[in-house]
Order: structure tokens, then C-alpha cells, then sequence
């Protein structure tokens, strides 16, 4: 056979080669991205304080703090990959109230309180899944006259219940984290 033949036959089985399972090659290793650290930038736990508009103050609790890798499934019946995680619960202990937040593969940032989730897309800069909840990114929101900028507001969505004596509203605000809630219709905001 002739070089050339030898040559393409050699590419031609090295561009078949999978493994008995169809997948290429395992999935890659996610990692948060710098961007995505930002929606949460807390390192340990610690006690928030938030005011209103006549300067009471109120605490919510940063408390459950990990980190660490989950599995996330690769293509169709191919090996599940790692990747990194970073949770914590915002804790408001007057109304037994916990909203527990997450940041995983590489661009996701998720939210839930009681049963209303919602996921926001760094890449996309939008919010992919709303369950009960209504979730909206702002390039900006003014809250009790502060400005916040990349902000994600989340509200019960219309026909979902809503326990009008827990938080009822939040806004999480990039390179701040969470900076307001309404509790008992009143608009608390980071100190």
C-alpha cells in the first residue's frame, strides 16, 4: 500500500475512535467563574445588617458556607464530569425564613426560598428557570434610594402562595450579594 493510503487510514481510524460507550472524551472540570463569584461574594459566616427608610435595623444570618465539586451528567449515556459549588443560606431568624443560594457549572446562580426557585445565567445574563417565583434581571435598581447595579429581583409569582409574614421579595446585587428584602411590606436594605 502506499504511503498516502496508510496515512489516511491511520486518521480515518483515529478520528473513529471512541470509546464502546459513543462519548469522546470525559467531560471537562467546571470551575466558578470570576463573574459568577461575584453574585456571592461572602467567605465565611457572618451576620448582615439591613435598614429600613426610618433607620431601623435588622439582621438576616450568612450561615451554612460550603464549597466543593458536583457531579453533572456529560452527554447521552457518557461519564457524569465535576464541578465546583459554592452555597449558603441567608438565615431571617424573626420569621423562621431561609433563602438558600448556590453557584455552580461554571455559570449558573440559583436561589430558592420555600418551594420558589429560580436560576440565572451569567453567560446569558437571564434567568433560564422560575418555579413560583418571579425573578428579573436589572442593569440597575434604586432601593431606598441606593443604587445597586447587575441586580436580580425575586418576587412570589402571580397565583403562587406567598406567606405574607416571611420575605416576600429579595434582591441579590453582583458584587454584593444579597443587598434587600421585603418582610411585612417593608423594603430592608444593606447597611
Amino acid at each position: 500500500m502506499s504511503k498516502i493510503v496508510l496515512i489516511l487510514m491511520g486518521v480515518g481510524f483515529l478520528v473513529s475512535c471512541k470509546s464502546k460507550d459513543g462519548c469522546d472524551a470525559p467531560p471537562p472540570y467546571l470551575t466558578l467563574s470570576d463573574s459568577l463569584k461575584l453574585w456571592l461574594p461572602y467567605t465565611a459566616n457572618k451576620d448582615l445588617y439591613f435598614a429600613d427608610t426610618l433607620a431601623h435595623s435588622d439582621t438576616l444570618y450568612l450561615r451554612n458556607i460550603s464549597t466543593g465539586d458536583n457531579d453533572y451528567n456529560g452527554a447521552d449515556k457518557c461519564p457524569t464530569g465535576k464541578a465546583q459549588y459554592l452555597k449558603m443560606s441567608f438565615v431571617d431568624a424573626k420569621t423562621v425564613d431561609t433563602i438558600a443560594a448556590e453557584l455552580g457549572q461554571a455559570s449558573f446562580f440559583t436561589a430558592s426560598r420555600k418551594s420558589k426557585r429560580w436560576t440565572y445565567n451569567e453567560i446569558t445574563k437571564r434567568i433560564e428557570l422560575a418555579i413560583d417565583a418571579s425573578a428579573r434581571f436589572d442593569d440597575s435598581v434604586v432601593l431606598n434610594k441606593k443604587a445597586y447595579y447587575k441586580s436580580i429581583s425575586v418576587s412570589c409569582s402571580a397565583g403562587a402562595p406567598c406567606d405574607p409574614t416571611g420575605i416576600t421579595m429579595y434582591y441579590f446585587s453582583s458584587g454584593k450579594g444579597l443587598v434587600g428584602y421585603v418582610r411585612n411590606n417593608k423594603l430592608w436594605t444593606l447597611k
